[in-house]
């Protein structure tokens, strides 16, 4: 199973532990981290989540998740196919770079994108029909992948 994290949620581990959601989201991303080196699943990066890393003024979160995106085996590359795709995401009510997100996601095949934005997720959800991909936080996938067993 192929799966995209998008960069709130490649972040989320960096995140000031502030409330129970973010401490849980943090081990659940940590989690699918592990599945994946564990061959449970494959994470998909992108040329775009490279690209918006690159801008992270925090240098140990940029170069921490920067070796985790470069050590990706699949990454999307932004090519023309994935911004004509990504511009009729927009049309769903959703930001420019989080569209190129899930553009990417389904360039690459991914069955999920994962992210911690709420108000993606919930823009989404209502155009669920319009999308090749399934959009989930942290939390779900981890139990879907826990319960897919080895």
């Amino acid at each position: 199973m192929r799966v995209y994290l998008d960069m709130c949620a490649w972040k989320r581990p960096y995140d000031r532990i502030t409330e129970e959601r973010v401490r849980l989201e943090a081990l659940a991303v940590a989690g699918l981290l592990e599945a994946a080196a564990a061959g449970r699943m494959e994470i998909v990066g992108s040329e775009i989540l490279a690209a918006e890393n690159s801008r992270n003024p925090d240098p140990v979160r940029r170069e921490e998740v920067g070796a985790r995106l470069s050590a990706l085996s699949h990454i999307v590359p932004l090519d023309e196919s994935v911004a004509l795709r990504a511009r009729e995401i927009e049309q769903l009510g959703l930001r420019p770079l989080d569209a190129l997100h899930v553009a990417s996601a389904e360039a690459g095949s991914c069955v999920f994108l994962v992210t911690t934005d709420d108000r993606m997720r919930l823009r989404l959800a209502r155009n669920a029909g319009a999308l090749r991909v399934r959009i989930t936080d942290p939390l779900q996938i981890t139990g879907l992948i826990e319960g897919s067993g080895p």
